[in-house]
């Protein structure tokens, strides 16, 4: 598992407190969006079946395993089995994992750190 704690480019709001708008494919099929205003967001994303480091491009989703007690993902209502679809305006969809967790990466990296 991987947990996203700090680092990331599609970061809106003012100068002030930067915000972080993540769409999530829920269980229903539908979009559900968060905005993200802290780091780390208590995250952890399942790694694809036998994946160690890569999935040399193909596109998997990042899929949220679990969303740690007391974290910003909780306060915001995110859900263990939700994929993400959108990291700001950027739609992932046919994305590597890398790829996406790279962009989540860096556009989180803009957020105030709660630490």
């Amino acid at each position: 598992p991987l947990e996203v704690g700090g680092e990331e480019t599609y970061a809106v709001g003012s100068p002030s407190r930067p915000q972080l708008v993540l769409g999530f494919e829920v269980l229903d099929g539908t979009i559900k969006e968060v905005t993200c205003t802290v780091r780390p967001l208590g995250i952890v994303f399942m790694r694809p079946l036998g994946m160690k480091r890569s999935t040399h491009g193909k596109p998997v989703p990042l899929t949220v395993m679990e969303v740690v007690k007391a974290s910003h993902a909780e306060d915001l209502g995110v859900k263990k089995g939700w994929k993400l679809r959108f990291i700001g305006k950027q739609d992932m969809f046919g994305k590597s994992y890398e790829s996406t967790y790279e962009a989540l990466c860096k556009s989180a990296s803009v957020l105030e750190n709660r630490g």
